[in-house]
């Protein structure tokens, strides 16, 4: 009987993550800030460059342009993302973008459901 249960879970859990559509984006971060839609409610970065990036992301209703219109965007202040490394950022609120800089130029891979 408890093999069952277990087995029922897994199942709702499995088809529960089908209906998630997972996106995947592949950009290149450098020193100019590279600033990417998500709309989503979670987000995975992975770093694949040779050095740090610098990760920036603004959640629903936040502002993603200042007063003159000018993008905001990620600085060495914002959350690090080490070499070879990934962080996964998960709120109620929607995933709005995501602003990457790295000071060399950095392959960054970014899932989001």
């Amino acid at each position: 009987m408890k093999r069952i249960l277990v087995l029922a879970a897994v199942l709702v859990l499995v088809g529960g993550l089908a209906q998630a559509e997972l996106s995947y984006t592949k950009v290149t971060a450098n020193t100019t800030s590279t600033q990417t839609a998500i709309n989503a409610g979670s987000l995975t970065v992975v770093n694949d460059g040779a050095s740090s990036i610098y990760v920036r992301v603004f959640w629903e209703g936040e502002t993603i342009v200042d007063s003159q219109g000018v993008a905001l965007t990620a600085t060495a202040s914002n959350a690090e993302i080490k070499s070879g490394e990934a962080l996964e950022f998960s709120k109620e609120l929607s995933i709005q973008a995501i602003s990457i800089v790295s000071a060399s130029s950095s392959t960054v891979r970014l899932y989001y459901w």
